[in-house]
């Protein structure tokens, strides 16, 4: 099993529920400022739900060995795009403002606030895998991974290469299966921005892995403002 017995027991002693962290939740929170879809009310809730997991025994969240081996391999490269996306929001505001100047605008923008932006991002992604529980994967996880993208059993598809997302979501389902054997009534969230290959309309759990997440009382969110909802925190 994923999860050793004195680590269960402890899960399961706190009675604090439990968040699965999938990758790209993780690496959201250090994303391109500027873009379209971040709202501030999900900034809020990450560090609202940050500040639980660090209190330990209010919230408990699961880090799988995949997961955690993606965010190592995109990390540098997530914070490297964001700063670029920071210098090129400045650049343009700067130009704005000499054109505007030429038409006579004696005022200028100020963007100095978002110079340490990225860095200060980047500490509370630190923070999060720091107060995330490591999860090892059991023996039986790589076959049930294999026979999942094979079937095409989201968060499969046909077509791709779905194999590292299978055992994240097969890491999860065995350590939930584990706890919940031993007795763990509290709640359960695992938590994707990935909707492309988890949810269907609305975003909502596609139907085959939803049976599986049902099975183990586990329910999916979509955003940092869904899980902390899901969670009762």
């Amino acid at each position: 099993m994923s999860l050793c017995n004195n680590e269960a027991d402890a899960l399961i002693a706190s009675g604090a529920p439990i968040l699965c962290l999938d990758t790209c939740s993780v690496l959201d929170l250090m994303r391109d400022v500027t873009r379209d879809d971040l709202l501030p009310a999900d900034a809020q809730a990450a560090l609202f739900i940050l500040g639980k997991m660090e209190a330990e025994q209010e919230l408990h969240a699961l880090l799988a060995e995949q997961v955690r081996h993606e965010l190592n391999d995109h990390l540098v490269h997530i914070q490297e795009d964001a700063q670029r996306a920071i210098d090129k929001w400045q650049s343009r505001m700067s130009r704005v403002d000499e054109i505007a100047a030429v038409f006579g605008a004696p005022a200028r923008a100020q963007a100095t606030h978002l110079d340490q932006h990225v860095a200060r991002a980047r500490a509370v992604v630190d923070r999060m895998i720091a107060s995330a529980q490591p999860l090892r994967p059991s023996a039986d996880v790589i076959p049930k991974a294999f026979v999942r993208m094979s079937k095409a059993i989201t968060p499969a598809r046909k077509g791709k290469d779905s194999m590292k997302d299978c055992v994240v979501i097969e890491s999860y389902l065995d350590a939930v299966s584990t706890l919940r054997a031993r007795g763990f009534s509290a709640k359960a969230v695992f938590l994707s921005s990935n909707t492309k290959d988890y949810a269907a309309e609305n975003n909502k759990l596609r139907s085959d892995l939803g049976s599986e997440f049902d099975a183990l009382s586990i329910e999916y969110a979509s955003n940092m403002r869904t899980a902390r909802h899901l969670l009762g925190v």
